[in-house]
């Protein structure tokens, strides 16, 4: 069992129960500061100090809604807040074929590590093009740039190739080998706390855009286009974005576990409303109505 050693925070990826991490994490800030007491933690996660005591117990189980105060009161990186969230997901299972599915997760985050880059390395998202360089400098290492460029989709020119190399180099992301090839750093990274926010929303917006161009570009042997559209209740969102992140990371481990790689392809879901919210919410008055063509819509794939 994982405990506080020395004076160093308790590491939460060697813990199962996210309850024990949680009391050592106490014992670890109490130690540090005085002020930290059970009422101060109670009041940061917006819960009763006793309701508290409980759960470090592993009487009871951390509320929902106290979810999002509680990786931020541990100072989680994003990948710790993965890792916990999972562990919060175990801790509530009780059907045993998802809660073996649960562990894989952990086991992939406990091994799957991305770099997490700051403010000063935002210019990495400037472009999609210099995520793609990147990429393909894993599959084909190679001293030109602009072979990399003539290999993207759509193909960029050398002059655009040689840009993102040699940003890439500068950030740390590319490095040259003894032949003067090019080679990845890092098998993952991603934003941290930091890169603006207006810069993300650009190059998501990139990236939406090559997505609806490859309807047009790839058959659908290529690509994989689905859409699901969906009534369901405000309360359900953070479930369902739990999966999608689940999707994510899953994914991620494959990447890193795959052998032989020999494309790279771009993974995209989006969940996001498309009508305004329903005043009053409350349940609908038939249920056999939520079967109905205009309750539920689904396109697997556009051919």
């Amino acid at each position: 069992m994982a405990s506080v050693v020395g004076g160093r925070a308790p590491d939460l990826f060697s813990f199962e129960d996210y309850r024990e991490y949680l009391r050592r994490h106490y014992e670890f800030r109490r130690a540090e500061q005085a002020r930290f007491s059970y009422r101060f933690m109670a009041t940061r996660l917006e819960i009763d100090p006793g309701q508290l005591v409980r759960i470090l117990q592993g009487q009871l189980h951390l509320p929902q809604r106290a979810l999002a105060a509680t990786l931020r009161l541990c100072r989680f990186t994003a990948r710790e807040a993965a890792f916990f969230e999972e562990l919060v997901r175990l801790g509530r299972c009780r059907d045993p074929a998802e809660a073996d599915r649960i562990r894989d997760r952990l086991d992939a985050l406990r091994t799957v590590a991305a770099r997490e880059l700051d403010g000063r390395e935002s210019s990495f998202y400037l472009h999609w093009r210099h995520s793609v360089v990147r990429a393909l400098a894993s599959l084909a290492p190679t001293a030109d740039g602009g072979e990399l460029g003539r290999l993207c989709l759509p193909e960029q020119s050398p002059a655009d190739a040689a840009e993102s190399t040699r940003l890439l180099e500068a950030l740390g992301l590319l490095v040259r080998d003894d032949g003067g090839r090019l080679l990845p750093t890092q098998a993952h990274v991603a934003p941290g706390q930091d890169v603006p926010r207006e810069v993300l929303r650009n190059w998501h917006a990139q990236v939406l855009s090559l997505a609806s161009e490859s309807v047009d570009r790839f058959g659908p042997a290529q690509r994989d286009i689905s859409t699901l559209t969906v009534a369901l209740s405000s309360k359900d969102l953070p479930l369902v974005g739990g999966w999608i992140a689940d999707l994510r990371r899953e994914v991620q481990a494959m990447a890193g576990a795959a052998d032989s790689p020999d494309r790279v392809l771009q993974v995209c879901v989006q969940l996001f409303p498309v009508a305004k919210t329903r005043p009053g919410g409350g349940r609908r008055q038939d249920r056999r109505d939520s079967a109905s063509p205009s309750a539920l819509q689904f396109s697997r794939s556009f051919r």
